[in-house]
């Protein structure tokens, strides 16, 4: 056989992933052979800037807990930290390439507040930061289209070309971006229909998490030519507004903005319920946006603006959601390697890094970090092995025809929304069976299958029970004990922790929680019980943030307008309580709470079963246990009111469960939350002592 080319390494996509990768490869490794194929379709150019948790109080903890957070319990916390680790460093990096980033007038870098972040952490170089560094790791590519990887033995070989064309390789990257271009309204080109993923799978990787699909919120259906322009949804901390028809804004006046997917179904459900505009999208109203301010931040986005109107606040701008990132890919280690010895992915094409949901500036972040690891694996592999024999029968698989592509994009956009509802996705799933398999069509349908699992795996943990308990008084003669199993908690009031909250999918890790009470007059006791995996115990000092360990919390409400007490109990026993008297989230915390002091604390007791601190994280299935005993003399000196006699009162109160900085992040709670603000005593349950 006539080998067309030959390289060490092929890189299939020219986008930053690709480039990156390209770059390590040559700076590492100058005599390996290295060829880059631009498939089409890159998105890189779009990047406006990419997460730097460099400003403090940021770190790369937090900006790690932020992807763990948002991910709802599916990232790969392997990956997380990577990057997480890698941010700063590939910051300076690029500086050391000569990227210039926007500093503020105190020369401290100019950071844009992302959606989903809990600090604004994004650098950039106006809105061109993509482009720029595309510039700047500028490299020789070939445009092709790759229609199959070639293997021998279960070892790459090569590729094949659309052309027929054969390429030996080493080593293959795939770096060819996502399938969100087969959705008919998308960000990104229609070149962007997955092919890497397909390629991946059919050499025998493995694909995970198809059914995320990050929808962009605020997308231009009006005016006609800036249709499909992507507008800065970073912009809704600086004054803009999401209004509908009857010029009612649609997010809450206070507290912080949604991440993307949530503000993705609140401008959906507007829309369908009949509050659209006149052109059929919900207005971004710039009326109240600094226009000086914003045309030095965002110049080209004021550039581009001004051509169709002579100010922001005249130029109608209407946006609905559209397909932007696809959050699943190809399954990968922390080193980019795939199943298929080999084969390495990165950027949008790798899979696990996100969950169910990503973060603002992380995506740029990602084509930077894991595309130079994925160089850097890949040249580690080609120089350890020897080219694989090209297999002799070679035959490229039939191309999809155009029509194919446009039955998948409507069945896409009509079935598989930002609301993710099943019985649009159960139509789309026939839909999709009815038409002749090929790669486009199984992609779809393994994306919709996902989608459809994870929503209908939510079902059981939609509950509709009242979350209301009766609490009786410990027992004559009964001392409160150390055992967590004396026979007289048998007779204790019990409750479940079992309610999905602050996540929009059932996580995968769902820990079974319960709690159980007593009361006399001088003291409440709790006996949590709870069967759980992946539990670790970091904040063993008091002031620590004990909702990042295996976590249990006791929000309790005596009397109305009093505000309510804030009791969090790590699986290590160390104790956070706080008076939170206006739950409205501001930055840094709660606009009206105080934490008390350690001294303050002194009559609160503690037993638990697990030791104070529980490092490494316990992956193996375990079931721990936590007493509390809160004196009422406390609570009644915190709210500076008598609660005594409590027999025949009722409070309210909320029991939640959580580990927001574990490798598998949840959030459970007892009563049924309206929002997604865990600490809202209207959402409280009912406890009332007989």
């Amino acid at each position: 056989m006539d080998k067309t080319q030959s390289c060490d390494v092929l890189v299939i996509g020219a986008g930053l992933a690709g480039l990156n990768a390209a770059a390590e490869i040559r700076e590492t490794q100058p005599g390996m052979r290295v060829l880059v194929a631009d498939v089409g379709g890159c998105a890189s150019t779009e990047v406006m800037g990419f997460s730097a948790p460099v400003n403090s109080p940021d770190s790369p903890d937090m900006l790690y807990f932020d992807v763990l957070r948002a991910g709802g319990g599916y990232s790969d916390a392997a990956l997380a930290r990577v990057l997480a680790d890698r941010a700063v460093p590939e910051l300076r990096r690029l500086e050391g390439m000569g990227l210039v980033f926007d500093r503020s007038a105190d020369g401290s870098y100019d950071m844009v507040n992302a959606l989903g972040s809990s600090h604004p952490r994004v650098v950039h170089q106006a809105t061109t930061t993509g482009r720029r560094a595309m510039e700047l790791l500028a490299t020789p590519v070939m445009r092709l289209r790759v229609s199959k990887l070639l293997l021998t033995d279960g070892r790459i070989a090569g590729a094949l070309t659309d052309a027929g064309e054969v390429i030996a390789a080493k080593a293959v990257v795939l770096a060819g971006g996502g399938f969100a271009g087969l959705w008919q309204f998308s960000t990104w080109s229609k070149s962007l229909r997955g092919d890497c993923l397909c390629l991946a799978q059919d050499a025998g990787a493995e694909l995970i998490d198809q059914g995320f699909v990050q929808f962009e919120p605020t997308v231009t259906v009006y005016p006609e030519p800036l249709r499909g322009f992507s507008v800065l949804t970073a912009v809704l901390n600086e004054g803009a507004r999401l209004l509908n028809r009857h010029g009612e804004s649609i997010l809450p006046a206070a507290g912080p903005l949604p991440r993307k997917s949530e503000l993705a179904r609140i401008i959906m459900h507007e829309i369908e319920a009949g509050n659209a505009c006149a052109h059929g999208g919900i207005l971004f109203d710039y009326t109240q946006v600094d226009e000086a301010a914003f045309a030095r931040k965002y110049p080209g986005y004021h550039a581009k603006y001004r051509r169709f109107a002579p100010s922001l606040a005249e130029l109608g701008q209407e946006v609905v959601p559209a397909a932007h990132t696809t959050l699943g890919g190809v399954r990968v280690t922390p080193d980019c390697a795939t199943a298929v010895p080999g084969l390495f992915a990165a950027g949008e094409a790798m899979g696990g890094l996100h969950g169910a949901d990503r973060v603002g500036g992380n995506a740029g972040l990602e084509v930077f970090v894991f595309g130079r690891i994925a160089g850097a694996s890949a040249a580690a592999y080609a120089a350890r092995n020897s080219q694989a024999r090209l297999p002799q029968e070679l035959s490229p698989p039939p191309r999809t025809p155009d029509d194919v592509y446009g039955r998948v994009a409507e069945i896409l956009q009509r079935g598989f929304t930002p609301l993710r509802k099943i019985a649009d996705l159960e139509r789309a799933a026939q839909e999709l069976a009815a038409l002749d398999a090929c790669g486009p069509v199984s992609l779809a349908a393994a994306a919709v299958a996902d989608a459809l699992s994870k929503e209908r795996a939510r079902l059981p943990y939609q509950l509709d029970y009242a979350a209301e308990v009766e609490v009786s008084a410990l027992p004559e003669g009964q001392q409160p004990c150390d055992d967590f199993h004396a026979p007289v908690w048998q007779r204790a009031a019990s409750l479940r922790i079992d309610r999905v909250a602050k996540t929009d999918f059932y996580p995968p890790h769902f820990p079974q929680t319960t709690c159980r009470l007593f009361y006399d007059d001088d003291r409440l006791y709790l006996n949590f019980e709870v069967a759980d995996r992946y539990v670790q115990c970091l904040s063993t000092e008091f002031g620590q943030m004990v909702f990042r360990d295996s976590c249990v919390e006791f929000f309790v409400e005596p009397l109305p307008g009093l505000g309510y007490i804030n009791f969090e109990f790590n699986c290590g026993g160390n104790l956070h309580v706080s008076h939170i008297r206006d739950c409205t989230l501001v930055p840094g915390g709660f606009k009206d709470h105080r934490v008390f002091r350690e001294d303050e604390l002194n009559g609160i007791e503690i037993v638990h079963s697990l030791p104070r601190r529980v490092s490494p994280e316990i992956t193996t299935p375990l079931t721990w246990q936590l007493l509390a005993r809160i004196p009422i003399a406390f609570l009644e000196k915190a709210l500076a009111r008598s609660l005594r006699p409590l027999a025949g009162t009722q409070w309210r109160a909320n029991f939640n469960k959580c580990a927001s900085g574990c490798s598998h992040p949840h959030w459970l709670t007892w009563a049924q939350l309206q929002e997604r603000n865990m600490h809202r005593p209207q959402d409280f349950g009912i406890v009332r002592f007989r």
